[in-house]
């Protein structure tokens, strides 16, 4: 158990901390734009059984994801998530692989 969320895309695996998130690097920001295009799998580790999670977009200038626990799960009383919607607004451009997409989404 850990304050941590498990990111699985075909074939690629991620660990991603509270305190990353928190931060809001262009690294991570980026990152969590790949897993919601890839529509990757996410658990947050804070108990036994992983608790479901999944990555929404809320905005588009600027961009901005929230995490979201899917319904019916409950994070453990000492995870961060405990209770809250976890926002993270990137301060870049980031780069669109779905198709019929723009090649760039524009923060202003």
């Amino acid at each position: 158990m850990g304050t941590w969320i498990r990111a699985n895309t075909s074939g690629r695996h991620f660990r991603i901390t509270y305190d990353e998130l928190a931060q809001g690097e262009p690294q991570i920001q980026q990152l969590l734009h790949e897993l919601y295009e890839e529509r990757a799998d996410l658990e947050c580790m804070c108990q036994d059984n992983p608790v479901p999670m999944h990555i929404r977009r809320i905005r588009f200038r600027p961009l901005t994801y929230c995490l979201v626990t899917n319904k019916h799960y409950e994070h453990a009383e000492s995870c961060p998530r405990s209770g809250r919607t976890i926002q993270i607004n990137t301060p870049v451009s980031v780069h669109s692989t779905q198709t019929g997409h723009s090649s760039t989404v524009p923060n202003a």
